[in-house]
């Protein structure tokens, strides 16, 4: 067959024609959607950052919840050592009983917790000739002095004899009050020293 004069010959090969199941076919495919492989690593990859999100939650609660309980400890702490020290000189105090114990567990009111979150741990006494000498009249010399669990009003039968005469530093005590939180996961303690000389409210430290 002959080619007119001028005329160009396209040498393209011919495009297939679709026909109409070809196209259904694509169609079905792009309507598929995600494979199931897909699906599963998308949810556990959801798994992974909701955990995350409600581990920062629970921390968050936690932090806020302990210093809510730090809170409270230092408050009845604060309580209890100022009930302490404002209280009258006991000569023979006791851990569990008489006026100190029942004074710093009252403390407790403070926050509306139970009495025996504040207890007595310890009570010592100033012994002022420990680690020294000592002169034949029993005096001390060159003693730096030391607490210690001897009470000097104890007297020899073991009972509280107030009529003792003692210098005023052998009548100082030391008493460590401790507060706990009713969870248990927060404590705190400080030391008290009393002394049974009361400073003139007239008088400017």
């Amino acid at each position: 067959m002959s080619t007119p004069v001028g005329a160009t010959m396209d040498h393209r090969p011919a495009r297939a024609q679709e026909t109409p199941s070809t196209t259904a076919d694509r169609r079905a495919r792009r309507d598929a959607g995600n494979t199931f492989t897909e699906i599963l690593v998308a949810i556990v990859l959801m798994g992974f950052a909701v955990t995350s999100v409600i581990a920062g939650i629970r921390m968050t609660i936690l932090v806020s919840s302990t210093s809510d309980e730090q809170a409270k400890v230092e408050a009845v702490l604060t309580s209890a050592s100022d009930r302490l020290s404002s209280a009258d000189y006991v000569p023979c105090p006791s851990l569990t009983d008489g006026d100190y114990a029942h004074l710093v567990a009252a403390a407790a009111d403070t926050v509306d917790w139970q009495p025996e979150q504040v207890v007595i741990e310890e009570i010592l006494f100033w012994d002022a000739s420990a680690g020294g000498n000592v002169t034949p009249e029993g005096d001390p010399i060159d003693a730096d002095g030391e607490w210690s669990a001897t009470n000097s009003f104890i007297d020899g039968s073991g009972l509280c004899n107030q009529d003792i005469n003692l210098t005023t530093s052998r009548t100082l005590q030391r008493v460590t009050i401790s507060v706990t939180s009713p969870d248990g996961s927060t404590s705190r303690s400080i030391e008290v020293v009393k002394s049974p000389i009361v400073a003139d409210p007239g008088t400017n430290p």
